[in-house]
């Protein structure tokens, strides 16, 4: 027990906010300073607690001292507060404290913050002094943090863009995040308008039948860009792995050629640092407030000041880029570039929240009566798939505006190849999923338009069977490019040019694989692997928290099999389920009921298919990363931690 002074010792508040600033910092170890990356993060990392706590400490010191407070109670209340926060902060580092470096540090921080308090600061040193310093740190960290806040990071940029020296067409590929096929008029949706694109549909060429590798953002679009199913390129999992160096992309495959290359994306998934951004002249991905919500990388377990700022970030926006922004962004682009180009442009407006402009809002509730397909549980989200229409109908408007840009460009788009696709779909209460689409691999999510418009070519729809893998072999036919042999999709322009109706495949000749393997559906399983890797990774985590997101600790991931007629799941807690796809339902949907009891025959067949297929697909080495707080949270607010998945 602290025996405390009949009266405030000089700079009391002042020296304990510093106390519980020394003992922060040496829970957080110095491991945390390399893992940060930036030299601002860094320095706001060890300074941060000493301005922000510092500045509460001269604050009550300053009241103390001009309105003559002498009492037990204002002489108690620095010391309860730093118990309080020293014991909050030690308890939330407790798992940290396992490694031997953190333990000493902890400990060494302790000392100096005892020290502190009973001692006070050396007796050299005057108080004016002292309140000089804590003065000077604390506006030096106000300013700091204000900067690095408001000064937006600059755009990865690797060479210069200009004079490139391809022989091909220029080549872009548009993907709308979470854009089921069915709703759209292109096959037969009501209930919204979508001109731009039946127009551009019209002179190009509509898959009917174009399916997705996962209903996850990160892994379906590592597929669109790499021509290889997950298990092949490694990233399985938003947030938690990345493309295998091994996995060559297509804007190497394009830069190499003499392309120049530009990516343009609008959410956390995709970010560059997990191998997006690889082979591309410029990679875009700044989304709002990143700056700002990046500071939770120096952590909120160890830290009091971190904590406050993570609970003020609900009132932060979502991380992603609103469509109008992103265009910007590529007309820049287009404007600097010269020669035949490569891009890349991701929209991420339809995942979220449905929030579509007040003028789309409208609309789509106008044409809501007998929208079709309904939602299979409309008193539940029968109007978020009515505001979700709506959002479509915005990213029409926005195809306008870019292919505006690309006719500025190449008039008339003689020029021009255009691969239009989706990454995924979304469900609607499909196998109980709600507002979700992570879990899923029923067709609401599976089941994505896909549209390639070739210069010259006639508009026809095609009901040959492609999927997301196929995007890159196509393209790079249209360019001219040798295709990589690590390549599992085929070339679809012969069908584009009318010379086929067919392709003959090799790996996926009876059926296309696709997977559900968000980190969170292992479910608690995760424990075990955060735990066993810890000793390997210096980055934090915010997974093992006291309220697990994760409801079960089944292994809740699926793997499936999608035939022409039958399609096959399997869930890693040894659930299967079998669909008959010739079958429909009252909503429309061809994978609502279970029927391997129905057709066990044909069940059994399919399955043997199944694990025939599975043995030829090459698996890379999966790199598991545990995210830093900040990947966390990020991905947090986008549902992909299983807080939002219903």
């Amino acid at each position: 027990m602290v025996d405390l002074p009949k009266t405030l010792p000089s700079a009391w508040a002042l020296r304990c906010a510093w106390a519980l600033a020394f003992f922060e910092l040496g829970l957080s170890g110095l491991s945390t300073l390399g893992s940060l990356g930036n030299w601002p993060l860094q320095i706001l990392a060890v300074i941060g607690a000493f301005g922000i706590y510092g500045c509460a400490g001269l604050i009550y010191d300053h009241i103390t001292q001009r309105f003559g407070l002498k009492n037990m109670v204002c002489r108690a209340l620095p010391l309860i507060a730093f118990i309080f926060l020293a014991f909050s902060s030690a308890s939330n580092t407790a798992n940290d404290l396992s490694f031997s470096s953190r333990i000493i540090s902890a400990v060494f921080g302790l000392l100096i913050a005892l020290h502190l308090l009973f001692r006070g600061f050396p007796a050299r040193i005057n108080s004016s002094s002292i309140t000089k310093l804590a003065t000077v740190t604390s506006v030096a960290t106000i300013i700091l943090v204000v900067c690095y806040v408001i000064i937006p990071r600059n755009v990865t940029n690797r060479q210069p863009i200009a004079d490139s020296n391809a022989a091909g067409p220029n080549v872009v590929v548009i993907t709308w995040d979470t854009i089921r096929a069915d709703v759209l008029p292109l096959y037969g949706g009501t209930g919204l308008e979508t001109p731009v694109l039946d127009a551009l549909a019209s002179r190009s060429t509509v898959f009917e039948k174009m399916s997705a590798v996962a209903p996850i953002t990160g892994p379906s679009h590592a597929s669109i860009l790499t021509g290889v199913v997950p298990p092949s390129h490694g990233l399985r999992s938003n947030g938690t792995s990345q493309i295998s160096h091994d996995t060559q992309t297509a804007a190497e495959m394009f830069a190499a050629a003499g392309y120049a290359t530009g990516g343009f994306i609008s959410a956390y998934p995709v970010r560059g640092n997990i191998g997006f951004d690889r082979g591309f002249d410029v990679f875009d991905d700044r989304l709002p407030n990143d700056r700002a919500n990046s500071i939770l990388s120096i952590g909120s377990h160890p830290f009091t000041w971190v904590r406050q700022f993570k609970k003020a970030r609900r009132f932060i926006e979502e991380p992603n880029l609103d469509g109008d922004t992103l265009l910007s962004r590529t007309a820049e682009f287009l404007d600097d570039s010269q020669g035949p180009f490569f891009m890349w442009t991701h929209f991420f407006d339809a995942h979220g929240k449905h929030r579509p402009a007040p003028a789309y809002r409208e609309k789509a509730i106008r044409l809501s009566e007998g929208a079709w397909p309904p939602a299979v549980q409309p008193e539940a989200v029968g109007d978020k798939m009515t505001l979700y229409r709506g959002e479509i109908m915005e990213l029409d408007r926005m195809l306008s505006e870019q292919l505006a840009q690309l006719e500025k460009k190449d008039p008339g788009l003689q020029n021009t190849v255009i691969f239009f696709l989706s990454d995924h779909g979304q469900c609607f209460g499909e196998n109980g999923y709600v507002i979700s689409h992570t879990p899923s691999l029923t067709q609401a999510t599976q089941h994505i338009p896909g549209v390639l418009y070739v210069p010259g070519s006639q508009g026809r729809r095609s009901d040959f069977a492609v999927n997301q893998i196929d995007v890159l072999p196509t393209i790079c036919s249209l360019a001219g490019i040798d295709i990589n042999v690590q390549i599992q999709g085929v070339d679809l322009s012969p069908i584009v040019k009318g010379t086929a109706t067919t392709i003959e495949r090799d790996l996926f000749k009876d059926g296309f694989y696709m997977e559900a393997f968000q980190l969170y559906l292992m479910g608690g399983a995760v424990q075990d692997l955060i735990k066993e890797r810890k000793g390997s990774i210096s980055t934090r985590d915010d997974t093992q928290s006291k309220k697990p997101q994760w409801q079960s600790r089944d292994d809740l991931r699926k793997k499936g099999y999608l035939g022409e007629n039958w399609k096959y799941v399997q869930v890693l807690n040894d659930t299967e389920f079998f669909y008959d796809l010739n079958t429909v339902d009252a909503n429309g949907q061809s994978d609502a009921e279970d029927v391997k009891s129905l057709h066990a025959a044909e069940f059994k067949k399919q399955r043997v298919m199944f694990y025939k297929m599975l043995e030829r697909i090459p698996e890379a080495e999966e790199i598991i990363l545990i995210g830093s707080e900040y990947d966390n949270s990020m991905l947090e607010q986008l549902g992909y931690t299983g807080g939002k998945a219903e």
